[in-house]
């Protein structure tokens, strides 16, 4: 399962700086990338597009949504834990008030 979201992060990733007013493929978009990192960046004007433009802004929009869905499990695991604890001493509560059997 992390494979798959992993190749479906990755693709829409590629799609995301490839789609824009100057269509480029994905091949283009992976090349550009590659000789970034390889340190050999082309000076292309796709190049300048991927890297300059539109790389950042899907890079900032994945480490935004992980972060809120880092955010949202937390809450969601907290809250839970709370209403536990919430039943869980409402209970104690309610067999402490309980009268003890009369003999």
């Amino acid at each position: 399962m992390l494979v798959a979201c992993t190749i479906l992060l990755l693709v829409t990733m590629t799609l995301g700086v490839g789609i824009g007013s100057v269509p480029l493929s994905p091949g283009a978009v992976w090349r550009a990338i590659v000789d970034h990192l390889g340190g050999h960046p082309t000076g292309s004007v796709a190049d300048a597009i991927v890297w300059q433009i539109r790389l950042p802004r899907v890079l900032l929009a994945a480490v935004v949504g992980a972060t809120l869905t880092t955010a949202g499990t937390v809450c969601r695991f907290s809250c839970a834990t709370l209403s536990l604890i919430r039943s869980f001493s409402g209970s104690l509560r309610a067999q402490a008030s309980a009268r003890p059997p009369s003999c």
